[in-house]
């Protein structure tokens, strides 16, 4: 975590230097470091879920509170900045870039903060091994499990459904009207997402993880189907605001279940290779899908570009004193379309792999009870094993 916190501010941090060379490389380095280390917090801490309990449906309920809690943070940092820093302090901090180091400086100083009353406050049920493992076999692992394939899966056919991150300034600028209504388009998707991370515990008293991931998910393309349709319907001007930031909140609550289920659903995945073989591989399974994460985030991080500013035929500001040029209504609609429609796509694809996970229903209880059996089986044993030993050194005494 510490070394997170100190790299995750060198983001911000460039070389003085013309040479554009030094520049690019000092900017590679510091990002493949910032992501290599990102996981190497991430991996370990989405094995606490499956480790926090046995019982699946307590689990399910730790999940969903952490990521709720997770949303709650990532939606109130700018907001409370704002409230503190005052309009146009905020404003002045926001032109310069100094909004995203302060916050992410209060994020790293909360994170190891957080990470120190943690560690200090838990002992893990489950003891760790010194056994060596590779990259190969966190490969390995996620193709010979059907069950965590399909989940792993969902990232990559899902991986457009972000692209409407990189559009969502310009619908600010251009169909909302102002720059500065970009924290209010997002805030509303934020508490959305820390919404549907609750309801995602309470879908999953009366519905399966499988069921629950493929309700929200066409929830959510048909939440944002109707924030596209609303939005031509009224056009882009200044009556649009409230309409849209209301759809918006609408259109987070389907978040909260892709930050949720698929971990419970691993935690399951889990579950069942150590029923089939005596062995519980937190670190290789989540490190598999991580890995599935990464490549999604990629090809996100390339299509969203692409669309934005080749397919939409957006037109760059030739001016030097103005920003942003103005844009026709074609470019408009297609700016509405890559947050809406095309985010809606990739959504509805997500949830065909999991059309084949089956770790659900009578098998998911029948594995869960014999875990339970087994790991009252091995207590026993070992209470067993420790009442000789003590009888054995009363004897030698």
């Amino acid at each position: 975590a510490i070394p997170l916190a100190i790299i995750s501010m060198l983001v911000f941090v460039a070389p003085n230097t013309t040479s554009f060379g030094i520049a690019s490389v000092w900017m590679i380095v510091i990002y493949c470091l910032y992501t290599a280390v990102s996981c190497a917090v991430e991996s370990p801490s989405n094995c606490f879920g499956a480790l926090c309990s046995p019982n699946p449906s307590e689990r399910s309920s730790a999940i969903s509170i952490a990521s709720f809690l997770r949303s709650v943070g990532q939606s109130v940092v700018g907001a409370l900045m704002k409230a503190l820093m005052g309009q146009q302090q905020f404003k002045n901090a926001e032109g310069q870039g100094l909004d995203l180091i302060i916050s992410t400086a209060v994020c790293a100083l909360g994170m190891i903060i957080f990470v120190m009353i943690f560690f200090a406050n838990n002992k893990e049920r489950v003891p760790y091994t010194s056994e060596k493992v590779s990259i190969l076999e966190s490969i390995k692992l996620v193709f010979t499990n059907k069950n965590l394939l399909m989940v792993s899966l969902t990232k990559l056919f899902g991986f457009g459904r972000g692209v409407y991150g990189t559009v969502s300034l310009y619908i600010a600028i251009y169909l909302l009207g102002s720059k500065g209504l970009k924290l209010a388009l997002m805030l509303p998707m934020g508490i959305g997402t820390a919404v549907g991370t609750l309801l995602v515990n309470f879908v999953l008293k009366k519905f399966s993880t499988k069921k629950t991931f493929i309700i929200f998910c066409c929830y959510g393309a048909s939440a944002m189907a109707i924030l596209y349709l609303v939005s031509k319907g009224i056009g882009f001007n200044s009556t649009l605001i409230v309409p849209f930031l209301i759809l918006n909140f609408f259109c987070g609550i389907q978040h909260g279940n892709t930050n949720v289920t698929p971990n419970i659903m691993i935690a399951d995945c889990i579950d069942e290779m150590e029923y089939k073989t005596g062995k519980r591989q937190e670190g290789l399974a989540y490190a598999g899908y991580g890995l599935f994460s990464k490549i999604a985030s990629a090809f996100t991080k390339f299509l969203g570009p692409w669309l934005v500013y080749t397919w939409s035929q957006y037109k760059v500001s030739t001016d030097p004193n103005v920003a942003y040029a103005s844009q026709d209504d074609a470019v408009l609609s297609r700016f509405l379309m890559i947050y809406t429609i095309i985010p809606a796509i990739f959504v509805i694809l997500q949830f065909v792999p999991i059309l084949f996970y089956d770790m659900v229903g009578e098998k998911k209880e029948r594995i869960t009870a014999a875990l339970i059996e087994k790991r009252e089986k091995e207590n026993a044993e070992n209470e067993a094993a420790s009442e000789d030993a003590e009888v054995v050194s009363e004897l030698a005494e």
